[in-house]
């Protein structure tokens, strides 16, 4: 999948160079049908359109629930996006204002930013923070430190996940058993757990598409 989109930007950025030394702006393609109706043949005409066309987030479309096991959760990055993260001994944040402690857990509001596991660290803007006991409302930059046995992120988008050595199982329209086996999984949407002791991560949502060993889904 990536190599043939490789090739499509290599391709479209050679076109582009071609009209930049023709000075061309437009290419007429293929003719007007019998109907009448014009057909849209737009070109991108510089290097800044074409990077939008595959910049695009593919679309999830396939249901999946997963438990996976993995060590190298210990050193991923994941990414938040306008998600809401909680864990069940979250009782400490801090914000651009002050240092937050509660008694219960807190709950971070529609968050985009990113979490890493093991030392646990999470960072990134949010629309507001909540807990039993109070509610905060506003844009404002959050980091939380405190070692955490649960990280639970609620509607994430977009994520892309890859595991050299992945054990587990990951069930879409069929369940595939994984053991030490390479997963990849492109434009997860949907809620996530992951549990830093025991290096464990748990999905239930969709997905654009998923290479789990020898199987792939999706795409």
């Amino acid at each position: 999948m990536v190599d043939f989109k490789v090739g499509l930007a290599v391709f479209g950025t050679l076109l582009i160079l071609g009209l930049m030394m023709t000075g061309d702006q437009t290419i007429d393609v293929g003719e007007t049908p019998d109907n009448g109706d014009s057909v849209d043949t737009t070109i991108p005409t510089s290097i800044s359109e074409l990077l939008d066309m595959f910049s695009e987030t593919p679309e999830a479309t396939n249901e999946v629930k997963a438990e996976i096991q993995s060590i190298e959760l210990d050193e991923k990055t994941i990414t938040i996006n306008s998600a809401n993260v909680t864990g069940q001994n979250m009782t400490e944040i801090e914000t651009e204002q002050q240092q937050v402690e509660t008694e219960t857990p807190l709950l971070l509001e529609n968050m985009t930013g990113t979490a890493s596991v093991n030392p646990t660290e999470i960072e990134g803007n949010i629309a507001g923070y909540r807990s039993e006991n109070i509610q905060i409302s506003g844009n404002q930059q959050v980091t939380v430190e405190t070692p955490l046995e649960e990280i639970r992120i609620d509607g994430n988008n977009g994520l892309n996940l890859e595991l050299e050595n992945a054990t587990g199982t990951i069930e879409t329209e069929t369940e595939t058993e994984l053991s030490n086996s390479y997963l990849e999984i492109e434009a997860f949407e949907g809620d996530m757990v992951v549990y830093p002791g025991n290096q464990t991560m748990m999905l239930d949502g969709k997905f654009y598409g998923i290479t789990a060993g020898d199987a792939t889904y999706g795409y």
